[in-house]
């Protein structure tokens, strides 16, 4: 069963039961039928998103077998592409994208998927973006990491996947049907992406799989939110969101990852207020969960 979950804080329509099924008829609401309500009165105890640190595989580059992660890497695509889990979170991807018309998903871009030549969870990540890739008539793939490794760019580029050399902090504005996968990154990578696509037509062109926005607002103050991830914290009411946790066996690999669509009568008229907000995201003074530019210059200097 797929299940919506969807932030009715500042929900701009009365019935988003009601016009979720009749926007998506192939997915189920639960409740008792699927549709998870989430409010923000409720913060969870202890639970707290995973980001991916590059300490997490610490594997040596040097040590790596490419070849024998290339293989790894197939062997897991073909385990995962014949679950259950996968063709379901598949038919509901495509009936997504339905809703793009004639023009599909022109582009994939993924953001922080680590070192795939030496991490398994890595490795599950890119099984499945292969796979979304295959299931999407393989559009264009761009892929980005500052952690990518001499071995992690030879085995991308064994799959056909373009290798972008630019950090871009997340900040990546589209113009067309586009999915962004990210899974398991900081905070302030979607806040960034959010903050570059803050139009009507740009978040209705974008597709956003990782860290589930809705838990992300229940863990995190309210004060927090509205400082630092101003643009989440807004997103989260305009958007659907599709769980992704049972793709695969491994609890670690896509917990709390959600895929994250704008569905155009859930976004706010053109006249808003919520569009006259375009300040630039800034994070001095704080812990960031992204390596930066800055951080990249810093760290070449020493």
């Amino acid at each position: 069963m797929v299940a919506f979950t969807l932030c009715t804080r500042c929900s701009p329509i009365p019935d988003v039961r009601a016009s979720l099924v009749n926007y998506y008829p192939g997915f189920c609401c639960m409740e008792a039928d699927g549709f998870v309500v989430v409010s923000r009165k409720k913060r969870a105890k202890a639970r707290k998103l995973q980001t991916l640190n590059p300490i997490d595989c610490k594997q040596e580059i040097e040590e790596v077998d490419i070849e024998g992660s290339i293989r790894k890497i197939v062997r897991t695509k073909e385990d995962i592409h014949i679950s259950d889990s996968l063709q379901l979170y598949l038919k509901s991807l495509k009936e997504v994208v339905l809703d793009f018309g004639e023009q599909r998903v022109v582009n994939i871009i993924s953001f922080g998927l680590g070192h795939v030549s030496a991490c398994r969870i890595a490795r599950n990540q890119l099984a499945v973006l292969l796979l979304i890739k295959d299931a999407l008539d393989s559009p264009p793939t761009e892929v980005y990491d500052p952690v990518f490794s001499k071995a992690d760019k030879h085995v991308l580029k064994e799959f056909g996947l373009n290798v972008s050399e630019e950090n871009e902090e997340g900040k990546r504005r589209i113009t067309c049907p586009t999915l962004f996968y990210m899974p398991h990154c900081g905070k302030a990578l979607y806040n960034n992406l959010l903050w570059a696509n803050w139009t009507l037509s740009s978040l209705a062109n974008c597709i956003i799989i990782g860290n589930s926005f809705a838990t992300t607002v229940q863990n995190v103050p309210k004060n927090v939110m509205e400082q630092r991830y101003w643009y989440i914290d807004k997103a989260v009411a305009h958007c659907c969101e599709v769980p992704m946790e049972s793709l695969v066996s491994q609890n670690d690999v896509f917990n709390d990852t959600s895929m994250h669509v704008f569905p155009s009568h859930l976004l706010p008229h053109s006249e808003n207020e919520i569009w006259r907000h375009l300040f630039e995201p800034k994070y001095e003074g704080e812990e960031l969960e992204i390596i930066t530019e800055q951080k990249i210059a810093s760290h070449t200097e020493h």
